[in-house]
């Protein structure tokens, strides 16, 4: 019983050991990894060191400021939209004579939609015809679709 024991301590020693050889090789092998980043990254900046140096002053100052231009355009991000379609509203234009809207509509109220300013001023509904303000002349009949203009 008692080498069953010493067995299983000094198996449970062993394990801890070969674990702490373990954590030692993923720890030298972390610092190696940092170590080699490091060294890269100082040989980088030891060749832009040396290409610096023999650049002229003019040059210097071109870097300098195609860097800026960079940095500016990756702040600012403005958001290009497509224009708005023009949609003509009635009544905004000309859309045509009242031969045209007679044709096109066939009802007043439809056509009156569509009148200028200039169209409303001139023509009045009296008893679902239309007629002409100044000369008291009927110009358009919808029930026979007789126009007179």
């Amino acid at each position: 019983m008692q080498n069953v024991t010493r067995k299983k301590k000094q198996m449970s020693k062993a394990r801890g050991i070969v674990q702490n050889i373990n954590r030692r090789i993923k720890q030298e092998d972390q610092d190696n990894e940092t170590k080699e980043k490091l060294k890269e990254k100082m040989q980088t900046q030891a060749y832009r060191y040396e290409e610096e140096r023999y650049k002229t002053e003019a040059q210097k100052q071109h870097d300098r400021h195609r860097r800026n231009q960079k940095q500016k355009a990756y702040s600012v991000n403005i958001p290009i939209q497509p224009a708005k379609k023009f949609v003509a509203k009635p009544g905004t234009y000309f859309y045509g004579t009242l031969r045209k809207l007679a044709e096109e509509f066939k009802t007043i109220e439809a056509m009156s939609k569509y009148f200028t300013t200039g169209q409303l001023v001139k023509y009045e509904e009296r008893g679902g015809k239309l007629w002409n303000l100044r000369t008291d002349k009927m110009v358009y009949d919808p029930n026979t679709g007789e126009c007179n203009e």
